[in-house]
């Protein structure tokens, strides 16, 4: 089984991709943190930067998954309107038109 995880390199990401990889599903990541994408990569496990806001690089990455799991977001307590908009709104838009094909 394959699987996608979305906010790959965050707490809980993180956490359920090793689960998974764990358990023997092929699993993806898209993060934004190098470093912890190594790590994961050294693990057995796919890494890609994509961002949410990217419609098509979303849905190509959500192409022939078994399950998405969608943990990615901005979580801080500060930042501009228009980015937590863009990346937890219009990324989840993104990913459930992903998960329609």
């Amino acid at each position: 089984m394959k699987a996608l995880v979305t906010g790959g390199t965050g707490f809980l990401g993180k956490q359920l991709a090793l689960r998974l990889h764990s358990l023997d599903y092929h699993v993806t990541v898209l993060g934004r943190n190098p470093q912890i994408g190594k790590q994961l990569e050294s693990e057995g496990i796919k890494f890609l930067t994509i961002d949410l806001r990217n419609t098509v690089a979303v849905v190509e990455a959500c192409h022939n998954q078994d399950y998405v799991f969608h943990c990615g977001a901005l979580s801080s307590p500060w930042g501009k309107y228009q980015d937590f908009y863009d990346t937890n709104v219009l990324g989840t838009q993104n990913i459930i038109q992903g998960c329609k094909f």
